[in-house]
């Protein structure tokens, strides 16, 4: 069978040479070479995720994360780790698998299975399970492929443990898009933002519109046809919902018997995610390869995805992510530099993604100063005009400013620069689809496109969405319409349970006026910077605030620090130099990026 030729990839020469197995067919150059790096790579990140899941671990408990400032476990994880939090999470179960059956972590270890398989067994497989009745299980397991594996332990499992969700996994789905004139993408951000406030929550963007095309619904009758959408079942994993009130002894605390310094285990992950960077990037260089050699068919399996799961452990959308990531750093050398010189995390990248162009160096350098809450808020709301012909989307100028949208605008109907676009669920679809025809001429005749009916939704929600309850807060308190109805530390996704805090206590005669006053969640307000004191606050509101986020008790430099939405003094935790279980090489070799970062 024949296959295109390897890409030249630095390093290959120090693998060793393809092997030769007695009745084994010939591969062609350079993928049993291919195949045997990519093994190698998995196996480097094997031994990094393992480690930063045990620091993330003994982060996590006992709230020790809170005594650096944030409130919520996501919050800390995209900010200091640069991950999602379900694969945070992921990591975390591989952990405690291999912790608590050791027979799991030593056919790990051993490549006898790959990380899918380790999880998929952790289901039926624990502290509890006999000896001999885990090593059967691993023994079957080595004899069958993942998707075989996963029927299998459905089929004779009896205990309620939820089915494996991959770190990056989403329920069956599709990506809308819809282009639309520059005032119905006005109109969009005014609604999403309206409906957010009104739900006190980051609401996805599917979400969202289904709150609006619902409150249509109510109010012209709900069609034949069409059932209000169930409200989503409760799983093992999903949170209990907020109180409807929040009193002081219902927030988490840190565990009295805390003893590891959280900001001595904040300096391991970050030196773990120091040594990921590189990593990361030469695992998608290396799936690249293999997708353009098609290396995976003298294997013998289907595709790069069937690939990558059975033979690493990878599921198919981390090896796409992956892909698409080094992509963007061959692509734009502004992303690479930025990433490499610890200014951007991973996520971050990928976010940046969605407005890279001709305005990627200007974003990068705007970025590589934010927190990514404020980076991904501020590409939201630019990328409907990021990949127009006629016009781009610049990076806020100021403090609280919008993204500034530059080019050609015209509301002409058949100039359509801008560009919605969301994921939404598969069963969510014929409900929006429902609301758009809604909004159709009954009468007959030629159907509106689809921007003028998503138009006619978002005016009608507008006109509609006035909440009295909220137009008397807005007057009490004008500081929350002004901070945009969320917490103002800028590491904290908060918009529930708002308070309005005295930068300058009124105790120590500060006053009652707008400049003295910040938006702060009851979390924030009364359990750190009035409780513990693990962030601090000063300045004048709102754009000349000075955070102190992760503070010491004992003094010493805080965590991270930002005045007016800007990190100031960032530097890289280089305390932690050995890594249990990490090749000595990858720490020397990235000693003197650490050494030069921290100086």
């Amino acid at each position: 069978m024949s296959s295109q030729a390897v890409p030249d990839i630095a390093g290959f020469s120090e693998l060793r040479p393809e092997p030769r197995e007695p009745g084994r067919t010939l591969l062609p150059p350079g993928v049993g070479r291919l195949d045997c790096a990519l093994e190698q790579q998995v196996e480097v990140e094997r031994v990094m995720d393992r480690q930063l899941g045990r620091t993330l671990r003994g982060l996590k408990v006992g709230g020790r994360y809170q005594r650096l400032g944030f409130v919520k476990w996501a919050d800390y994880v995209v900010e200091r780790v640069g991950i999602e939090l379900r694969w945070a999470q992921e990591l975390e179960r591989l952990d405690r698998a291999c912790e608590k059956v050791p027979e799991l972590g030593e056919a790990l270890a051993s490549g006898e299975l790959v990380k899918s398989k380790v999880l998929e067994l952790f289901r039926v497989v624990d502290e509890g399970t006999p000896v001999d009745e885990r090593r059967r299980w691993i023994e079957r397991a080595g004899g069958m492929t993942v998707r075989e594996l996963r029927r299998e332990i459905a089929a004779t499992r009896t205990t309620s443990a939820p089915p494996v969700a991959d770190p990056e996994e989403t329920e069956p789905g599709s990506w809308v898009q819809i282009r639309v004139p520059m005032r119905v993408a006005s109109l969009w951000h005014l609604a999403v933002e309206r409906v957010r406030r009104l739900s006190n929550s980051e609401m996805p963007l599917y979400r969202c519109l289904e709150h609006i095309v619902a409150d249509r619904f109510s109010g012209i009758g709900w069609p034949e046809d069409v059932s209000p959408p169930p409200d989503p079942a409760p799983t093992a994993e999903s949170p209990p919902p907020p109180p409807l009130r929040v009193k002081h002894r219902t927030m988490s605390a840190p565990s009295s018997d805390v003893t590891a310094d959280p900001w001595e285990l904040d300096g391991a992950i970050q030196t773990i995610a120091e040594l990921k960077k590189k990593a990361r990037q030469r695992l998608g260089e290396l799936l690249e390869a293999m997708a353009a050699a098609q290396g995976w068919r003298p294997l013998g399996f289907t595709s790069l995805e069937h690939y990558a799961e059975e033979r690493l452990g990878l599921h198919p959308r981390t090896v796409r992510r992956l892909i698409r990531f080094h992509r963007a750093l061959a692509k734009y050398p502004e992303l690479a530099r930025g990433y490499f010189a610890g200014e951007l995390s991973y996520l971050k990248v990928l976010v940046l993604l969605r407005v890279a162009g001709t305005g990627t160096a200007v974003w990068t350098a705007w970025a590589a100063k934010r927190s990514y809450l404020d980076t991904q808020r501020a590409v939201a709301y630019a990328e409907p005009y990021a990949h127009s012909r006629t016009m781009s989307a610049l990076p806020p100028a100021g403090f609280g400013a919008q993204p500034r949208i530059v080019g050609i605008h015209s509301d002409e109907p058949e100039s359509l620069p801008a560009r919605i676009r969301f994921w939404c669920p598969a069963d969510l679809l014929p409900f929006i689809r429902a609301g758009l025809r809604s909004c159709r001429d009954p009468a007959g005749g030629l159907p509106p496109p689809d921007w003028r009916c998503l138009e006619i939704l978002l005016v009608g929600f507008l006109e509609q969405a006035q909440d009295p309850a909220l137009e008397q807060l807005i007057a009490r308190y004008p500081e929350l319409e002004r901070d945009g109805w969320r917490c103002t530390v800028p590491t904290c996704s908060q918009r529930a349970h708002l308070h309005s805090h005295h930068v300058e206590h009124r105790g120590q005669g500060g006053p009652d006026t707008l400049w003295n006053k910040a938006t702060l969640c009851a979390p924030h307000h009364i359990g750190q910077e009035h409780g513990t004191g693990a962030i601090r606050v000063s300045g004048r509101a709102p754009d000349q605030l000075y955070w102190e986020i992760g503070r010491r008790p004992r003094g010493g430099a805080p965590l991270l620090r930002f005045y007016g939405g800007v990190k100031i003094g960032v530097k890289i935790n280089a305390s932690v130099r050995t890594i249990h279980g990490l090749p000595h090489r990858l720490v020397r070799a990235r000693e003197p990026m650490l050494d030069s970062a921290a100086r």
